[in-house]
């Protein structure tokens, strides 16, 4: 006869084996909302877009092998013609950016970037990366120089011209035109969360110094453009269903440790709710409930608020979700390299935890039709549409 306590042991073992079971096929699943549930019969328009963005964050994990979503974006950036732009929305490079060329890191670091930089080779279309927290060292104090140090890097590899926006580790905005009627703004959000010096004292290129001056610097611009249609690209987004968004699974709850160590399943009920406990309801500096990151999101929301045309797109959590949010269409498009948990529902129309990419087709009457596209189970470079809407296009104010 077993004993009680190794009977309610094993019964612990099973009944916590059953839910990591249920977590892992559910985290499998592209999440739609009722509206977006017939999404696939969306018809698609009938003549040529006349340009098209790819959108993809959160790559830089990547080592001596290719993740599958770079690979699925490099056929596509293969065939594509000069009317395109590829958008890399952040953390280019894990954990901290590109470190001097005397850190023992230096050539893990290069090999990340270089991934990223190589799918690129063949690509006709204009190319933008835009910095994340782990390109500003971690978000550490040695972020501005390490900030300047990888555009560098990036724009001296490519030899393709001014690739890395905002420059300089300024805020921006940084534009860029694309068509007569389109038109792209860098923004570097992690500036605004960076605690330590963020100053260019010899640097007379940075047109926002402060808070203040970098929001009505945005304004301006928008204001400038507001004929157009705008696409505004970071790599902190103002909306989440993921982890930054304090959205935590039972897992999480339960096991703890697998944050920092995926594999160690070291049951702690109640105990283990600290932790996502206060990244919900408090924060770092780098998830949505944090003090100073609300008040990037109330700033920013309160100048998007003003233009109908406008897309906000970002990275960060580490997966694929889309939002409309009064006039706006808000985008994240983290899965470059890896995925994370994702919640369904709160005013999201779709979320996905797989690896791939956003793709926005302009056309000439002004309709945008968004595609999501993921890796395939197979081992394969082609990839499939996860989800496809097209976008409203009204009149700006």
């Amino acid at each position: 006869m077993l004993s009680s306590k190794f009977q309610n042991a094993l019964k612990y073992v099973v009944a916590a084996w059953l839910i990591l079971s249920t977590l892992h096929a559910e985290a499998q699943k592209a999440w739609y909302s009722k509206s977006e549930i017939n999404w696939e019969t969306v018809e698609q328009p009938e003549h040529a877009p006349i340009y098209t963005i790819y959108l993809i964050g959160d790559a830089g994990e990547a080592d001596f092998s290719k993740p599958a979503a770079l690979k699925v974006l490099e056929g596509h950036l293969e065939k594509a013609d000069s009317n395109a732009l590829v958008v890399f929305l952040g953390d280019n490079i894990y954990k901290a950016g590109l470190p001097d060329t005397s850190s023992d890191e230096r050539g893990a670091a290069e090999r990340k970037i270089n991934v990223q930089l190589d799918i690129l080779d063949a690509f006709q279309g204009k190319i933008v990366f835009v910095p994340g927290n782990h390109d500003w060292d971690h978000w550490r104090p040695a972020g501005l120089v390490a900030i300047k140090r990888e555009e560098s890097y990036i724009e001296h590899y490519l030899d393709r011209g001014n690739t890395f926006l905002p420059d300089k580790g300024c805020p921006g905005p940084a534009v860029t035109n694309l068509t007569d009627n389109l038109v792209f703004i860098a923004i570097d959000t992690q500036w605004w969360l960076h605690k330590w010096d963020k100053v260019n004292v010899a640097n007379e290129v940075c047109t926002a110094i402060d808070d203040d001056s970098f929001i009505k610097e945005l304004d301006k611009v928008l204001e400038a453009n507001k004929s157009k249609q705008i696409i505004v690209g970071a790599h902190h987004p103002i909306i989440t269903n993921g982890y930054h968004g304090g959205r935590f699974t039972i897992k999480d709850h339960l096991f703890p440790l697998t944050a920092k160590y995926h594999n160690l399943y070291l049951p702690m009920p109640i105990l283990g709710s600290i932790y996502p406990m206060s990244r919900k309801y408090f924060g770092h500096i780098q998830d949505v409930t944090h003090p100073r990151y609300r008040l990037l999101i109330k700033q920013l929301s309160g100048v998007f608020s003003k233009y109908d045309n406008l897309i906000f797109a970002a990275g960060h959590d580490h997966n694929l979700q889309y939002f409309a949010k009064e006039r706006q269409h808000y985008i994240v498009s983290g899965s470059g390299c890896k995925t994370s948990h994702v919640a369904k529902g709160h005013q999201a129309s779709f979320t996905y935890a797989r690896q791939g990419f956003v793709k926005l087709k302009y056309y000439s009457n002004r309709d945008v039709l968004l595609e999501v596209w993921v890796t395939n189970d197979s081992i394969d470079n082609i990839g499939h549409v996860a989800y496809r809407k097209l976008l409203e296009h009204p009149t700006s104010k």
